[in-house]
């Protein structure tokens, strides 16, 4: 089991970190989720997930995979002819699955997959070309057949060997299907359709998904369905459980060598909860405990469930019980034991899956399930994106190298041979969005990769020449939908911590505050603007010599027991000598933020002396490099603990003092220097970008979204 975070900031291409205005997130991204939201990087975050979990109200924007401000702007694309996205819709209207006289396959206990995916995808396709085009009769088709089959279906037991795996992929498919729909005046779609398909997902899908041991690809698809289950049906126990497996299970399948010279252990299955304690989080769609209309009970005669006669997933393998023989390398081995495969994993490198040397087929079925939970949690004001960007960055490179037909690496030379598996369908726009767009990542072997990854087209074709896959499946293929016409090009986004915010200064030619608080500014003394900004836009610059933002003390800037300050900073000097002031609140009655002449944060605090109390960092700030910088100031009890962080990452020095409140003076608030005076002494030369100032003790999770 994961015990801690794992974000790292290796991967990001300094400048590219994303510059996001209030503004800009007002217009377009998580306007309707919570803008606060929650940086996941743990398993030890997951008590924080459950609770933000079990407070959500649950957004319905858009189709759950894109908000309804991603589709607008797709729409307008292909309303305008734009290329790539008038191609990639053309794709989408020539599938079989896009034809009006697609009719409903549903039958109550299907024997089949074949009928209940083809009804998801063509009802996901036409909800999307109604959505594009306002044509009705896609509407109407597509609720045709997701009501067909919410009326009729009433198990999987007849399915076959993917039982509870069919299901998973249907369901992440028929939701956000219904989701548009639902959320799209002028398709027809009426609160008793709502309800219908909510009894569909409660009665057939959630019995087999819920509580399942299964490994890889199938586990994560699970996730993926109880996510997408969660959202349509405001169900925060499904929600919350495929979150916790996802948070549980992702490290396990996705390796790092920090994690040690073997993967580390999946848990998920003892660490979730109980039906009991996941009751408590729906009890407003079921009040009684241990009813038998609620899913979480049905089918309890074992934990985990069975609701099938001889149907079974993969519980030997993933406890191992020791009379079985199995050990934790028969999971990354996909076999019975270590020699029951032809290329055993001869060594653990980074970004290694636990299916790579399965096939890369089911490599490809498994991350892209994992990316839907991540862009299904993401429009819920929940971040998997940014603490393990690592991890995936890693996987991504690793695993494009391999489709680019890359020699394998020296410590996985002596296996031979990959598997290439059935084909490549065409992931990954999800990821390099998320990843590369966003948080800046580099992803050179992936960019090489996604050309042929978008000439896919709406059917099967031959890989073309240097591609390690025996063909490509097309834009659509199982729980894989569609994702360049959906998820490339689009404009970037993030979570941004608003609560407590009573400063934002985007400095874009002026010193307005975003923030709402009202806390305006001025620039004086030769202050002015720089197109060297942290990305697009336009910066702070300070000349050294005085240049100042000035802005008025207002009664929102005094604050007594907590706060936070926040900047990107790129200090253009030689060097620190100086002790360049960044924030200063009433000089030394108030709080103010510097650098040590070695480059290290210096915070002072206001104790009512002319004498502030000094608080310092060990952390070294790189000279002429845009870095985000941040000091949280908490007071209880009489003591004041200051946390520093640089780009992201907290000090390993966490400095105390006895202070029984910070006292602030009506001085004014000033940027680029530590008083309203024209003078050198402690003046940045250098700029400013994104300066933030919170009246509340920021998490390390939100200090991290301040970062993105």
């Amino acid at each position: 089991m994961q015990t801690g975070g794992e974000n790292s900031r290796s991967s990001i291409t300094s400048p590219r970190i994303m510059k996001i205005l209030l503004a800009a997130l007002c217009a377009f991204s998580l306007a309707a989720a919570s803008s606060l939201g929650i940086v996941v990087t743990g398993t030890a975050d997951l008590p924080a997930v459950k609770s933000y979990v079990q407070n959500l109200t649950i957004v319905h924007d858009g189709s759950m995979m894109n908000s309804k401000a991603e589709l607008d702007f797709i729409k307008g694309k292909i309303q305008s002819n734009t290329e790539p996205w008038k191609t990639y819709y053309t794709n989408l209207t020539k599938s079989g699955h896009s034809k009006l006289t697609r009719t409903p396959q549903a039958v109550a206990e299907p024997t089949t997959q074949s009928g209940f995916l083809g009804d998801s995808y063509a009802a996901y396709n036409q909800a999307l070309i109604f959505y594009f085009t306002g044509d009705v009769q896609y509407a109407q088709n597509a609720r045709t057949l997701i009501l067909a089959w919410a009326s009729t279906v009433q198990n999987f037991g007849q399915v076959g060997a993917n039982w509870y795996l069919a299901p998973a992929w249907a369901a992440s498919v028929f939701a956000p299907a219904a989701e548009l729909l639902r959320n799209t005046p002028g398709s027809g779609w009426t609160a008793a359709d709502t309800a219908s398909v909510q009894a569909m997902f409660s009665r057939a899908f959630l019995p087999v998904l819920k509580f399942r041991y299964a490994y890889g690809n199938r586990e994560l698809s699970v996730c993926n369905a109880l996510v997408a289950i969660g959202i349509f049906n405001d169900d925060r126990a499904a929600l919350y459980m495929g979150l916790h497996q996802w948070v549980s299970y992702v490290p396990c399948y996705f390796y790092l060598a920090s994690d040690g010279a073997t993967p580390i252990q999946a848990d998920y299955f003892i660490t979730q909860p109980d039906a009991n304690t996941l009751w408590a989080m729906h009890q407003d769609l079921y009040p009684t405990m241990g009813s038998s209309a609620d899913w979480l009970y049905t089918y309890n005669s074992g934990y985990p469930n069975y609701p099938f006669a001889g149907k079974g997933d993969d519980k030997t393998m993933m406890l191992m019980p020791a009379a079985s023989g199995y050990t934790l390398m028969d999971q990354w081995y996909m076999g019975a034991n270590r020699n029951s495969i032809v290329n055993p994993v001869p060594a653990f490198v980074d970004g290694l899956c636990g299916e790579t040397f399965r096939d890369l087929g089911h490599v490809e079925f498994g991350f892209t399930a994992a990316m839907n939970v991540a862009e299904i949690a993401w429009r819920q004001g929940i971040d998997l994106y940014s603490g393990y960007q690592d991890r995936i960055a890693k996987f991504l490179e690793l695993h494009a190298g391999f489709r680019l037909s890359e020699p394998l690496p020296a410590a996985l030379a002596s296996s031979g041979v990959l598997n290439a598996g059935d084909g490549m369908a065409a992931p990954f726009e999800i990821a390099y969005d998320r990843f590369h767009d966003n948080l800046g990542v580099a992803l050179p072997k992936l960019e090489q990769l996604l050309p042929v990854i978008r000439s896919e087209l709406w059917y099967r074709t031959a890989a073309p020449a240097g591609i390690f896959a025996s063909g490509l499946w097309g834009q659509q293929y199982y729980h894989i939908q569609w994702e360049s016409l959906l998820h490339q090009g689009l404009p970037p986004e993030s979570l941004f911590p608003t609560s407590g915010l009573v400063g934002y200064y985007g400095l874009e030619q002026n010193v307005s505050d975003a923030s709402g608080a009202g806390n305006n500014g001025t620039a004086l003394a030769g202050a002015g603007y720089s197109s060297d900004a942290v990305e697009g836009g336009l910066a702070g610059m300070y000349d050294g010599a005085g240049a100042r933002m000035v802005i008025p003390d207002s009664p929102s800037l005094r604050m007594t027991t907590a706060l936070t300050m926040g900047a990107f900073v790129k200090v253009q000097s030689s060097s620190f000598t100086a002790r360049p002031n960044l924030i200063a609140k009433s000089f030394n009655n108030g709080y103010r933020l510097r650098f040590n002449t070695n480059g290290t944060l210096n915070l002072l605090v206001g104790n009512g002396s002319s004498s502030p109390t000094q608080f310092n960092g060990t952390q070294v700030v790189p000279l002429n490099v845009w870095t985000h910088v941040a000091a949280v100031v908490e007071i209880n009890g009489g003591t004041a603990t200051v946390r520093f962080y640089v780009d992201g990452v907290a000090d390993s020095n966490v400095p105390t003092a006895a202070l029984a409140q910070i006292k602030v003076g009506s001085g004014a608030l000033v940027l680029g220097t530590r008083l309203d005076q024209t003078s050198t002494t402690e003046s940045l030369v250098g700029l400013l970008d994104q300066v933030t100032i919170h009246n509340r003790a920021l998490s390390p999770a939100e200090v991290l979204q301040m970062c993105q």
